[in-house]
Order: structure tokens, then sequence, then C-alpha cells
């Protein structure tokens, strides 16, 4: 009974043990050198090289949009909000968000506190909801600066990825982003529209 029970206590031990193990290797990715990678309120950077400073490793990042360097730790880079870019399929799901209606505060400053977290969220989903939210309220009324800004910013940064995803130019990707706007929920795919991704 003893042996039983302390095999069973090895389990459960190796196998909370293995859970934190994986918990943690799925909060964590790899970046590496050369590599291009998106940064929540600046966007896409350039991972420049490893630099150890102390004891402690820093990705050192280029941002070209900002024409500044930022220095990350490399261990928690991913829970600071750096992350790979989208691929192809997730990015066309998101685009998809901008034919939705999006649901946000009437309140002006409600709404920006809103589109600032979004923004600090940095997901392309998140990218997508702003402009979606924006872009319909501003063709009722001319945004608030604070709003207009944070509109440019979200759809800058989401043309510097889409291209950099789907490999084409700024107008082909202009194009596609604002089909989706104007035509909003009645899209289809097909071979003569403007909005198909390849």
């Amino acid at each position: 009974t003893a042996t039983v029970e302390r095999i069973a206590a090895t389990t459960i031990f190796f196998f909370f043990d293995i859970t934190k193990y994986m918990e943690y290797t799925e909060l964590t990715t790899t970046f590496n050198v050369g590599e291009k990678v998106f940064y929540p309120t600046i966007g896409i950077c350039t991972v420049e090289k490893e630099e150890l400073r102390g004891d402690k490793t820093y990705l050192k990042l280029f941002s070209p949009s900002q024409d500044s360097v930022i220095l990350l730790p490399r261990d928690n880079a991913s829970s600071l909000g750096l992350r790979k870019l989208t691929d192809k399929e997730s990015l066309k799901k998101a685009l998809s968000i901008l034919s939705s209606k999006i649901e946000a505060p009437s309140f002006w400053k409600e709404r920006v506190e809103r589109n600032q977290s979004l923004l600090k969220e940095g997901s392309v989903e998140a990218l997508c909801k702003i402009i979606s939210n924006l872009y319909s309220r501003q063709k009722i009324k001319e945004l608030p600066t604070i709003e207009k800004r944070l509109y440019d910013n979200a759809l800058d940064m989401l043309i510097s990825e889409a291209m950099s995803v789907l490999k084409k130019s700024e107008e082909d990707i202009r194009k596609i982003i604002f089909s989706y706007l104007e035509d909003g929920a009645e899209f289809r795919f097909n071979c003569n529209s403007s909005r198909v991704i390849s």
C-alpha cells in the first residue's frame, strides 16, 4: 500500500511538473535575429541582435516607423507583448472583422480607453476592431483628434503587418482593407475582387 501511495504521489507530482512546463513553453516564444516581429503601440520591428547586459540577455529591436531602438529582456519578451507576425489564414479571419459592426461605448472618453486598451493588446484582431469602429464613426461625424490618431496608428500598423505577411504593396493592401470597410458584411471572395488574398 505504501509503495502504491508513493507511486501515485510521484505520478501526481510529475503530472503537475509537466503541466507547468507545458504552460511555460506555451507562454514563451523564441525570436530569431533578423526576424520581423510586432510590438504593441509600436508596430513592425526587426530583431537586430541579442545583447548581454549584466546577467540578462536583451533583444535589440529596430522600429522603422519610429526610427528607434527598443531593448526587451529576451526571457519575458512575450509577456511584454512582443509577438511573431500573424499568418495568412489568421490575417484573413481578422480582416473579416472590418466588415462587422463593432460595439463600442457611445461616450467618446470611454471609447478612447477601450481602443487604447486594444492598441496595447496588439493583436491583429484588436487592430481591426479599432479600425472598424472608428471608420464607421468618422463616416457620421469627424473624429476628435485623439481618436483620429488612434485610428491612423491602428491602420498604419495593420497595413505594415499585412504587407509583410501577404508580400503585397501598400497600395494593394489599402485596397483590400478599404474594400472590407466599404462593402461590410456583403463581401464575398471572388476572383474579380480587390480583396482576394492569394
